[in-house]
């Protein structure tokens, strides 16, 4: 039925994506809607200058989505104030907020051949803890 509601527990994965189907055990399939958050949608005059506040937004850690000429990301002051200084064009939209899921998340596999593959998680380094 549309609009019905309906509790989910899921093994530890990527995320779930607008508009992407899961098959329920009874073989109902339910549809994800993803909800319009607060957005703000950045453009630039060049590739160059798009790739530049993705780079220092990336420094940031800051989730983003990438579409063709454009970046989104959470509504944030701060980083709006940072992109306007680098000359970039920021406006505010209420959307779906699909960000990319990193180099390590969405269950992609990495290959550097035909046996390798990744061997190793990211290592993280805890202050006052031996390495």
């Amino acid at each position: 039925m549309d609009g019905e509601e309906a509790g989910l527990f899921l093994s530890a994965g990527a995320p779930l994506a607008h508009g992407q189907c899961l098959r329920a055990e009874d073989g109902r399939v339910v549809r994800i809607l993803a909800a319009d958050e607060p957005l703000l949608h950045v453009r630039c005059a060049s590739p160059e200058a798009l790739c530049r506040a993705a780079y220092h937004l990336g420094n940031r850690h800051v989730h983003l989505q990438v579409g063709e000429g454009w970046l989104r990301l959470l509504d944030d002051y701060v980083l709006e104030q940072m992109l306007q200084q680098m000359g970039a064009e920021v406006s505010r939209l209420f959307a779906p907020f699909n960000p990319e899921s990193g180099a390590y998340g969405g269950g992609h596999h990495h290959s550097h051949g035909k046996d390798a593959a990744f061997q190793y998680a990211p290592k993280l380094h805890l202050f006052g803890q031996p390495a």
